[in-house]
């Protein structure tokens, strides 16, 4: 077998190997391996002969000697190489030995290595057969599964082939029975290659004499069914009885079964066997069955069917194949039982199973398959309901292939809905209401809609933006997660036997746990007054209402309640207030911070004094602007006016220092005006300064 396989890949890389060669030329190193091929009887050179070069990793090149017989190789590297030599002409040789024994060619980076052989000339079979014409001659290596591939005539009662190997052999003639079938008759009359007696050929020697008997054939028919007694679609195949074994033969004597009705007609040899059904697709599950339901060969029932005979009868039920599975509902999703659900082969009226859904709605259909039953129609009917077609298709035509359920999701199921004839279905005459706050963590409850005639049941649905929210209840509490959707409520009302009513209520929307007017603080932004709060409107009833103040977004330590006064450190910083009400009973909260107020101003202060000066006839006016909570003034204006004078300059530090002149000794009325600044408050003083 090993054999063979390389033999296989040899001629199968052949054209491949031969288009990349030059491409890798490149690669190469300058050592070449090159020879004649002659033959051994007359030292001629042979043209033709394949010479296949193995290297110690397998790697394979195929060169074709030349009209003299001479081939060359450029190895890809150095290392070790072995050739193997072949054609349909001449005993196929490895170089100075066989594949296991044969000389390892030793190849550097460069020189020329001779591999020249020769080759002795093929044996030749020949025989003479009885009955219609074959159409090959299949030569065997006796012992192994090797098949070689001769040089062969057949024609006119008489066969010849060329033998490539010196090591026994069978000889057999093939027949091509139907496109499908092909058998074999070796030597011995025998129709398994192990049962024919050895032959050996040497090479050059000729092998006479064969007489092979081609057996008449027969025709056997029959029918293959799954457990539901409907024909698929099943590899159908011989099973030879020789020489007291039951040998299966394969794919060389085989049929497919119709895959709409089941039924096959197979052409046989006029012999003893049996028969044996296989799945035509693996991974449809179909149980292997013999003839006369047998679960092994050996059990198996036997037919000899005679020249020319047509033999019925000889029908197979095959277990197992896949099961379809589904679910019947109405349009509002509950089960409808009694429903006949029939599978068809593809768009035929051939049945291939059926099902009655259960109370629960869910059926199965066993025994079908994805290449085996002509793919599958579904049709769903009953007293009550109108035919439709999976998935909801109206007429057959339309119908989508079911045996796609099987691919990729085996377990996936067919879900259909069916619609009741109107004589059996619910109907509505309102909507279902909402009552109750539509808060989020607040009781709501669903007003029922009218519904005729009276149903047994009412179930509800509540939806968030058109998904469910996983609630079913009359009365519900709406989760957090609603809060901001449109909330509805939908009603389905049953009744045993009819198609329920499904109605759905208006839309309101969620809203979350809130102040509806926020929080507002009030009062002067002046460092030493006090704020209060206006208090939020909340959404829901709270039973407990806590404070806290922020000073630039962090807390004020100890300030907690409905009021704050404001302090020096205030100033320059944005004051708000968080707060939060608690309805313990739903377990729901909110809370509401207010916007930032502008910053927090201090609260100007001015102390004023003055020093004489002699000398000059002035005095040193001393004004200190006191700004608690500021390092320094906020840089807001001021004016300094007594008689016949007026400044004005920016506050930018606590101390301000003006002369004050005047024509004559005495005193004069001085009046400071500070502005303020965004940081700091507005104020003034006077004071009476003595000019010396």
């Amino acid at each position: 077998m090993k054999r063979l396989l390389g033999a296989l890949l040899a001629l199968t890389l052949f054209s491949l190997l031969a288009l990349v060669a030059p491409a890798r030329a490149a690669e190469t190193t300058a050592a070449v391996i090159t020879g004649t091929v002659t033959s051994s009887s007359d030292g001629a050179p042979i043209a033709g002969v394949r010479a296949l070069l193995y290297s110690d990793s397998g790697q394979l090149r195929v060169v074709n000697a030349d009209t003299d017989g001479h081939f060359q190789f450029v190895p890809s590297a150095p290392g070790g190489y072995r050739i193997r030599f072949e054609s349909k002409n001449t005993i196929t040789k490895w170089y100075d030995g066989d594949e296991v024994s044969g000389s390892v060619l030793t190849v550097g980076d460069s020189g020329t290595v001779d591999a020249s052989t020769t080759l002795s000339p093929a044996g030749v079979v020949r025989g003479a057969y009885t009955g219609p014409d074959p159409t090959g001659v299949s030569i065997r290596v006796a012992g192994t599964w090797e098949s070689l591939f001769p040089a062969f005539t057949v024609g006119g009662g008489e066969f010849t082939a060329k033998v490539t190997t010196e090591r026994p052999i069978v000889v057999g003639l093939t027949r091509a029975l139907s496109p499908l079938n092909v058998i074999a008759r070796f030597n011995g009359n025998k129709y398994h290659w192990t049962h024919a007696p050895e032959l050996q050929v040497a090479g050059g020697t000729e092998l006479s004499d064969i007489a092979i008997d081609l057996q008449p054939t027969a025709i056997v028919t029959g029918q293959i069914t799954n457990v539901s007694g409907a024909g698929i679609s099943a590899d159908v195949r011989m099973i030879l009885i020789e020489d007291g074994e039951r040998i299966d033969l394969g794919g060389y004597v085989r049929t497919w079964s119709d895959d709409l009705d089941g039924q096959f007609s197979m052409v046989v040899p006029a012999t003893t066997l049996t028969l044996k059904a296989i799945g035509r697709v693996v991974t449809d599950g179909y149980e292997t069955r013999w003839l006369g339901e047998a679960t092994d060969v050996s059990s198996a029932t036997v037919i000899a069917p005679t020249e020319g005979q047509t033999l019925s009868g000889n029908d197979i039920n095959q277990p197992g194949g896949k099961t379809l599975s589904g679910v019947v509902l109405d349009p509002a999703g509950d089960p409808v039982p009694g429903v006949d659900v029939t599978a068809y082969g593809g768009h035929t009226d051939v049945v291939k199973g059926s099902a009655v859904s259960a109370n629960d709605g869910t059926w199965s259909i066993p025994g079908l398959g994805l290449g085996s039953t002509m793919g599958i129609t579904l049709r769903y009917t009953s007293d009550r309901t109108t035919t439709v077609w999976y998935p909801n298709q109206p007429t057959q035509i339309s119908a989508r292939d079911a045996v796609e359920l099987f691919l990729p999701h085996p377990d996936e199921l067919a879900i259909q809905a069916v619609t009741h004839l109107p004589e059996y279905r619910l109907a509505a005459s309102s909507l279902p209401t909402i009552e109750g706050p539509p808060v989020a963590g607040l009781p709501v409850s669903a007003r029922s809609a009218s519904v005729t005639p009276t149903p047994d049941t009412s179930r509800y649905e509540w939806l968030c933006n058109g998904v469910p929210l996983g609630l079913t209840g009359e009365v519900v509490v709406l989760p957090a997660t609603a809060a901001g959707c449109s909330l509805k409520v939908r009603q389905v009302a049953s009744l045993a036997g009819h198609q329920s009513a499904i109605v759905t209520s208006l839309t309101t929307t969620v809203a979350s746990p809130q102040s509806t007017n926020g929080a507002a603080v009030l009062g002067s932004r002046v460092a030493g007054s006090v704020l209060t709060l206006r208090a939020p409107i909340w959404n829901f009833t709270p039973d407990q209402v806590t404070y806290r103040w922020y000073r630039s977004g962090v807390p004020i330590t100890g300030a907690t309640g409905a009021s704050y006064r404001l302090v020096p450190a205030d100033v320059a910083d944005f004051i708000t207030v968080k707060v939060t009400a608690v309805d313990t009973r739903n377990g729901i909260s909110a809370s509401a911070t207010s916007l930032r107020m502008t910053k927090i101003k201090a609260r100007t202060r001015l102390e004023a004094s003055w020093v004489g000066d002699r000398k000059y006839l002035n005095a040193v006016l001393k004004i200190r602007v006191l700004t608690p909570g500021l390092s320094r003034p906020g840089g807001g204006y001021y004016t300094i006016r007594y008689p016949n004078y007026a400044y004005r300059g920016v506050a930018i530090r606590e101390l301000i220092r003006h002369s004050v002149t005047a024509k004559r000794r005495g005193w004069v009325t001085v009046r400071f005006n500070y502005a303020g600044s965004q940081l700091d408050t507005a104020a003034s003083t006077s004071i009476r300064v003595y000019v010396r």
